[in-house]
């Protein structure tokens, strides 16, 4: 948490015209090499996501991804948090 809020700080001290930041929570997906902290949170994540709320389900790789390459091709002006919430809808 601590590298985070600090890389966060520091990337703002760029002033970029555009800066998003994605906050996605869990990401799901395959990773080489697998690692067994994250296989056992993806089954418990599959087991309890129906009662999960939007913020807190895992999220693909893949819709990370789209959503950071869908700002990079229409940046907005300033800072955009893509939060979990959005993400996961």
């Amino acid at each position: 948490q601590i590298c985070r809020a600090t890389s966060v700080r520091d990337l703002a001290l760029f002033e970029f015209t555009s800066l998003t930041l994605a906050r996605p929570g869990m990401i799901g997906g395959r990773r080489i090499p697998p690692r067994r902290v994250e296989a056992v949170a993806s089954i418990l994540f599959a087991v309890f996501d129906p009662v999960l709320p939007h913020s807190w389900r895992m999220i693909p790789a893949r819709s990370v991804a789209c959503a950071l390459f869908e700002n990079a091709l229409a940046p907005r002006v300033g800072k955009t948090i893509i939060g979990g919430r959005e993400l996961a809808l």
